[in-house]
Order: structure tokens, then C-alpha cells, then sequence
């Protein structure tokens, strides 16, 4: 069945008699896991019948986390927020998230039912989808049949493994094929993992989990953080999820039969150090043909002969945005005939960009990925990813994290590749790099 289709479902509730307890006060507490790890809870209390336990991902909060969740209690859903990062004393990263154990998921799982009859509902963005429903299956391996854990609601997860080099399409992570928590998927359409989406659904019905995906059209990623996007569009998006969340609950917790295998523990992955990482073998460049925010089409090919930086980035990006200064420096230390920047946003309007780029100074041109089919072509699989681009439209260096561009070592980097050149091959009139064995 087409994957789409699947995805399209019906969040229809399904009226379970559950017994509802009132709320609980308001405040914070704490839990002690397995490993003796305290773990910090602020409870925002509701009437209604379900215990969403909200999982930040930031290591200090945006207040749009506090207004998402405030916006679940006026709806009746009462909430616990939880930092795992801080009260395991760890900084802000991806891997540390993947590798965080399900010991304190399951701790919270065990103080939850102990204090409330709700339905409980975990929910998680991101990498930390990964240490949520980790926890949250070893949990249900001692609590066979039980009813009153839902399952997951996951925002925006991230169940690939660590991020491979710009252009390298990423694996799905272990943990994928042992999976069979009840979970219900949300991905913004215009969401980096969106086209990914597909083939990570096919990974959890294969291995029978019972894996609902709901996509939410004209988003993308943060949709639900206010201060951070802010607009009616994504605010509405906000409110229909919160909206549904009891529904969403009702369905995961209807299903009957939860007996799950356990989970293997997180592997530790080799860690790439940020930064500019050169290709063994240097490959084409795919094709880039877009119209920028000025309508005016523009292609990579239009830079031919020189040396170019193409950038994916988006901006409700931060790390997108913080790199950007950088680059414009780096622009300016170049002749334009030996060096140019293309950036490419995602999937975002002329006008958004355009009201961006009058707080922000972007000095050099940015190209329209309406649709995201560039981006999937470029294989980007995080934001921001640049790729270098030689005189010979070689990909030479790939980076998918954000740098500052404007420090010694690349500018040595390109210096080299200004240098080389280019010329054509007299026996078939190809390319190639001056000083090579072509």
C-alpha cells in the first residue's frame, strides 16, 4: 500500500473508560532512577485524562516550550516537563541524546502511575525520541497488557544514526528493528526528515509495530515554538496537535496486546570533529537550478570556472543563522571570479526570506528550494550542510554542521583550490584539475 496513503489516518478516539484522578499541584518534584540519577519534573496541571510527559530538547528551553505546553493544559491535558540532559548534567548534542539510557524513562513511567490514572503519553522531539521510546519499551517489558501507558507521540524524530558526511545518505538506527512501542509519527511537511518519512514508517511496519504517521501540511520543524516561528500558520498547526492529543492517547492506549522484545543498549559511534571534511573521491556536483528570492532563476552551472560554496540552510535555523556573518566575510576576502557563496533555504517563502534578510544581512545570493526536491537531490540530511564546489564543478569538501567560515584553515583550503585551476582535456573535453593525472 502506498506509504502516503498509510500515513493519512483517521485519529477517530476511541472512548475507553478510564478512571480520571484530579490534578496534580502545581510545581516541581524529583525521581531517582535506577542509577541513582535525580531527575527534575515541573507539573502543569489539568482536569482532563491524560498525563502528557513533554521531553525538552534544548538545554535552555525556549519559552515556545513553555506556551506549547501551557496550551495542552487549557486543553485539559496535564503536563510534565522534563529535561534529561540537565538533570543528567550533560551538554547539548545529538549523541548524547541517542546514548541516554532508559533508565530514567522508565523511572518516570513507574512515579506516573504511582500518582495518576491517566492515560500517560510521552512525547519527544528529535534525537530524543530515541532514549524516549528506548525507555519507555523496557518499561512495558514488566508491565505486559498494561493500558494506561498510551505509547509516543514524536515530533519531528530523528531515528537515523550520527550524522554521516554532507551528501551521504544517513542509516536508520538499530534501535528501528526492535521497536514495537504504539507511536504515533508527526512530521511537518516541510520538515527536513520529511522525504525520509516513508522509509522509516516501512522500517516500524515490518517489524509489526503499530506505528501511526500524521503529517502536518505548510510546517516545518519548531512549528510548535512561538517566540521562535510565530507565525498564524504554525501557531494553528500548534493547536490542532494539542487539540487531538487526547484523541491520540485514547488510540495508542487502545491497543491490547503490548508485549515487546527488549531493546539492544545504544552502540558508541565514531564522532566526526565539525568541520570541512574532503571527499576520498571528489563526485560531480547534482544539478541546482532555482529562482532566488528575486525571482531571477539562477543555476550552479552559472559559476563555472571558479570556486563555489553551496549552502542549505533554512531560518528557523540557529546554527543556520549563526554562521551566516561568517560567510559574508568569507565572501568578501574573495575576487568573484575565483570564489562565490549560492545558499539554498529550504522550503520556505520569497517573503519569508525577504523579511529575514532585513534583520540579518545575507551578501550573497539565496536560492528557493520550494519544494525541497534540491535538497533531496544534494542528499542533505541536516541543517545547515555546505558543500565545496571546485572550478571543475567537483564536490571536493562537504560539512554538515555549522562552522565559522572565516578562520585560517579554510581559507587555506580554498587558497589551494584557487590555485589549481582548471582546463579542458584534449582527448574528450572534460575537465580536470591542473597539475592532476588527467
Amino acid at each position: 500500500m502506498n506509504w502516503h496513503l498509510r500515513l493519512c489516518i483517521g485519529l477517530v478516539a476511541l472512548l475507553l473508560l478510564v478512571r480520571v484522578s484530579g490534578p496534580a499541584a502545581a510545581g516541581q518534584f524529583s525521581v531517582v532512577d535506577a542509577d541513582e540519577n535525580e531527575i527534575e519534573v515541573t507539573v502543569l496541571p489539568a482536569d482532563g485524562s491524560v498525563l502528557t510527559i513533554f521531553f525538552l530538547d534544548q538545554d535552555q528551553p525556549w519559552s515556545g516550550f513553555r506556551t506549547f505546553s501551557q496550551a495542552m493544559t487549557e486543553a485539559g491535558v496535564e503536563v510534565w516537563q522534563v529535561d534529561l540532559l540537565h538533570s543528567y548534567f550533560l551538554p547539548e548534542g545529538g549523541e548524547n541524546k541517542r546514548m541516554l539510557p532508559g533508565t530514567g524513562i522508565e523511572a518516570l513511567l513507574d512515579e506516573a502511575m504511582k500518582r495518576s490514572s491517566k492515560i500517560v503519553l510521552l512525547m519527544a522531539y528529535d534525537r530524543m525520541a530515541i532514549p524516549v521510546v528506548r525507555g519507555a519499551q523496557a518499561w512495558q517489558i514488566g508491565h505486559p497488557n498494561d493500558r494506561q501507558l498510551g505509547g509516543a507521540l514524536l515530533l519531528s524524530p530523528n531515528f537515523f544514526s550520527p550524522k554521516p558526511p554532507a551528501g551521504e545518505e544517513p542509516e536508520l538506527d538499530p534501535l528501528v528493528s526492535s521497536l514495537q512501542i504504539p507511536m504515533v509519527v508527526v512530521q511537518p511537511e516541510a520538515g527536513v526528515h520529511h522525504w525520509r518519512m516513508g522509509r522509516l514508517m516501512q522500517a516500524f511496519w515490518q517489524v509489526g509495530a503499530p506505528a501511526h504517521g500524521l503529517v502536518l501540511p505548510d510546517v516545518g520543524d519548531w512549528f510548535f515554538l512561538d517566540d521562535y516561528v510565530g507565525g498564524k500558520t504554525e501557531m494553528d498547526a500548534m493547536r490542532h496537535l494539542v487539540t487531538i492529543q487526547p484523541e491520540i492517547a485514547r488510540l495508542l492506549a487502545s491497543y491490547t496486546s503490548k508485549s515487546v522484545i527488549e531493546i539492544p543498549s545504544p552502540q558508541i559511534r565514531e564522532l566526526r570533529v565539525p568541520g570541512l571534511i574532503p571527499l576520498v573521491s571528489p563526485r560531480p556536483a547534482p544539478p541546482l537550478r532555482l529562482s532566488d528570492t528575486r525571482n531571477v532563476r539562477r543555476a550552479l552551472d552559472d559559476y563555472e570556472g571558479r570556486i563555489t560554496l553551496v549552502n542549505f540552510w533554512a531560518t528557523w535555523c540557529p546554527p543556520c543563522v549563526e554562521e551566516i556573518p561568517s560567510m559574508n566575510r568569507l565572501a568578501g576576502r574573495y575576487a568573484e571570479a575565483d570564489f562565490s557563496i549560492i545558499s539554498v533555504d529550504f522550503r520556505e517563502s520569497a517573503d519569508s526570506v525577504n523579511e529575514f534578510m532585513k534583520e540579518v544581512a545575507v551578501d550573497f545570493p539565496v536560492l528557493l528550494d520550494i519544494q525541497g526536491r534540491a535538497s533531496q537531490d544534494w542528499s542533505v540530511f541536516a541543517f545547515p550542510s555546505s558543500f565545496l564546489v571546485d572550478r571543475n564543478g567537483l564536490i571536493r569538501y562537504s560539512v554538515n554542521s555549522a562552522i565559522a567560515w572565516d578562520q585560517e584553515e579554510i581559507f587555506q583550503i580554498i587558497d589551494g583550490m584557487v590555485k589549481e585551476g582548471y582546463s579542458e582535456r584534449a582527448d574528450s573535453g572534460s575537465l580536470c584539475i591542473v597539475g592532476s593525472n588527467c
